[in-house]
């Protein structure tokens, strides 16, 4: 039997380019989060593959990943985004906040693959375009391309020190791009921690899933707020997620190898 389909609704962040040198992407969108489960799952999203593990309010403080930017197939208007990130679902907790970081990559029928580094905030409460200095998400000043190897570690509140920390590394170039800001409105509620690969949203619909064949995610880790050093994913509770459109499989997701790999499978746009 097919796992209980669950809408994930959350706003996150993907582009639309203006004319010149830099551009300017994100627009919003909310999706409906599944309801989680206690123990490790399988639960389908309507725009999430990847893993989400579960805890308390506070609990997680950090969280760490690397991937492979994906060389997209040339079909204009197609895109996904991989992003770690602490908090957000309000299934878990409320009120609920989200901080996440990744790298965002569509493909243009001018430029063809453009990829951009951000990171992004928001809560139950506050307008996310409002809350944060620029906006509620940002782009980062780094430069990235297909191929490339990406660490990606976002932190909330580690050792309480209240503030929200966004740190993505290209390992090719051996670039960094680092965000760091103090807001008590905008630590995340910590209650859960994600490694995503998605299929981002504009208007209230979702934009096609970029075709990008395989994205594996290794080194998945958080840390907690009694715990310095970073556990792998699967030694807390967590659900594995697949996505889907309906009936139609989109993307699905491997188990966890070594409880801290895994990869996410291409089906269909």
């Amino acid at each position: 039997m097919p796992p209980l389909l669950h809408n994930i609704c959350r706003r996150f962040l993907l582009f639309i380019v203006p004319l010149s040198i830099l551009f300017s992407m994100i627009y919003a969108q909310f999706v409906l989060w599944p309801v989680l489960a206690i123990h490790a799952a399988s639960i389908t999203s309507s725009n999430w593959a990847g893993y989400e593990a579960q805890g308390h309010r506070g609990m997680y403080r950090a969280v760490n990943m690397f991937f492979t930017v994906p060389h997209l197939s040339p079909r204009a208007g197609t895109s996904v985004e991989i992003w770690d990130g602490l908090g957000g679902n309000p299934n878990h907790t409320s009120p609920f906040e989200l901080v996440q970081a990744g790298i965002g990559s569509f493909w243009d029928s001018t430029r063809g693959q453009v990829n951009v580094v951000w990171w992004y905030t928001i809560d139950a409460f506050v307008d996310s375009d409002a809350g944060t200095p620029k906006g509620g998400e940002q782009v980062m000043n780094l430069q990235v391309k297909a191929g490339d190897q990406i660490q990606v570690f976002v932190s909330s509140n580690d050792n309480n020190d209240g503030k929200d920390l966004f740190v993505i590394k290209d390992l090719t170039t051996h670039q960094t791009a680092t965000q760091s800001f103090a807001d008590p409105h905008k630590l995340s509620d910590s209650a859960t921690v994600e490694c995503i690969v998605e299929s981002p949203g504009s208007g209230g619909g979702f934009i096609p899933l970029a075709k990008f064949g395989i994205i594996t995610l290794t080194s998945c880790a958080a840390s907690t707020n009694n715990q310095s050093k970073r556990a792998p994913i699967g030694n807390f509770p967590n659900d594995k997620i697949d996505m889907a459109n309906g009936s139609t499989t989109l993307a699905t997701t491997s188990p966890l190898k070594n409880k801290t790999n895994f990869s996410v499978i291409w089906h269909h746009s």
